[in-house]
């Protein structure tokens, strides 16, 4: 299958948790790539709301350093999405199979909200990272 690169552009910062695949790795080898870069996926918005299913788009390759570019590595035969579509990103699951490791862990959760909020639901997951 031919692949493209296409950029995607964002008003804002993409968030810093997103990895692009490193330059070193090979794209398309009859080895199966499952490195730990993020994998990118769009929705179409139709007046303020999802007008289409989920669809994956491809693995993100590059992110531009003020993080508003990212370079997606797309193959031909995918839907490119519509202006405005919305992009979001997964860790690869074959790869990212474990939570936070660590001795310890800080979490602080803040309201910023100015009426009142109820906070359904804390969770956690624990790995043993050491002996």
């Amino acid at each position: 299958m031919p692949y493209i690169t296409y950029k995607v552009f964002f008003e804002n910062e993409v968030n810093e948790s997103l990895q692009a695949k490193p330059s070193t790795v090979a794209s398309a080898t009859s080895n199966d790539d499952v490195g730990a870069w993020d994998r990118i996926y769009y929705v179409n918005i139709a007046s303020g709301v999802q007008s289409e299913e989920v669809e994956f788009f491809g693995d993100c390759t590059a992110i531009s350093s003020d993080r508003k570019t990212i370079d997606v590595y797309v193959d031909t035969t995918t839907a490119l999405p519509d202006p405005g579509a919305f992009f979001f990103f997964g860790k690869n699951s074959s790869v990212n199979t474990s939570g936070l490791t660590g001795y310890y862990a800080d979490v602080e959760l803040r309201n910023d909200s100015t009426s009142s909020v109820e906070l359904f639901s804390v969770n956690s997951e624990v790995v043993r990272s050491s002996k």
